[in-house]
């Protein structure tokens, strides 16, 4: 990477915001500031001069969406960030039909001219910093299994329990074969990209689902994380072109960095569900709280 790097890459992702609705459905918002919004605390350079918040799926269900709109804009506010990019993870689907989900995030972020202004959901899209120099590449990304192990993922993913899809005039539930069409769809894009990228631009991949084998080797589970052992590789071609990739999806509830099959840098800052993985008491998340968001500089 380039000595200049100015551009400052800010992660997190599942958080799950639909957690924090206690049994009579409403939110708990003192849990929300005191606890959750330290996460978000950015800890902004001396250098830097785009400052980026980048959420890799799994914030909420779309459906609860708007109930957050104004922790997304304070947040905005008191960290300064010049931009926000989001890609859908799994669960931002549950309850809800595949075809719905972005277009229902993207009305909400409508109706807020902060959001409207500052927040972008990257669904097999790109956006560009810095005169072209940094190109991020978002995607969901999904997964493939082995072949014969579709029976069994569809047994036991939450997936394929919780999210609808529209099949002629009707509503049926996920099947792997949407899944694996979802997964093509964010694989051919990120090639196509890739190709086109000139020579010298930072590429940066940005996805919910791990693009990496080397992920964990356990099953790191809820019923929504994709074991290793059904995963086959998910080649994206031209790796030599990447600088850098973020994800989200495996819940280890503390930031991660290592070098994928590839050596490219590879991060996560995944939270986990309220109190079962990411337990604020505990001395992992009384860090977590602290530290505020782990960031990549370009």
């Amino acid at each position: 990477m380039p000595t200049d790097r100015t551009v400052q890459l800010n992660y997190i992702s599942d958080i799950h915001l639909e957690w924090l609705f206690d049994k009579r459905g409403l939110l708990q918002t003192d849990v929300l500031d005191e606890i959750y919004r330290p996460l978000f605390r950015c800890n902004r350079q001396p250098t830097t001069q785009h400052n980026l918040l980048m959420i890799a799926g799994d914030l909420t269900e779309a459906r609860k969406f708007h109930y957050f709109v104004p922790f997304l804009e304070s947040v905005i506010a008191d960290n300064g960030f010049d931009r926000v990019f989001y890609v859908m993870g799994n669960h931002e689907y549950y309850g809800d039909a595949l075809h719905k989900v972005v277009g229902r995030i993207q009305a909400a972020l409508d109706g807020s001219p902060m959001l409207k202004a500052h927040m972008s959901i990257l669904h097999n899209q790109c956006a560009t910093l810095d005169n072209g120099r940094v190109q991020i590449i978002g995607a969901p990304f999904w997964y493939q299994v082995a072949h014969g192990d579709e029976y069994a993922v569809a047994q036991r993913l939450s997936d394929y329990r919780y999210i609808k899809v529209k099949r002629g005039n009707r509503y049926a539930k996920l099947l792997y074969r949407d899944v694996l069409a979802a997964h093509h769809q964010s694989v051919c894009f990120i090639e196509e990209t890739l190709r086109a990228s000139p020579s010298g631009v930072q590429n940066i991949l940005f996805t919910h689902h791990p693009t990496s084998r080397l992920f964990g080797d356990a099953d790191l589970g809820y019923g929504t994380v994709l074991p290793a052992r059904w995963a086959e590789d998910a080649e994206i071609g031209l790796p030599e072109k990447l600088a850098a990739c973020i994800h989200g999806h495996a819940h280890q509830h503390l930031p991660v960095h290592y070098a994928n099959e590839y050596g490219i840098p590879t991060v996560s800052n995944t939270i986990g569900y309220y109190q079962e993985e990411f337990k604020p008491d505990s001395p992992a998340g009384r860090q977590q709280i602290k530290d505020g968001l782990p960031f990549l500089m370009v």
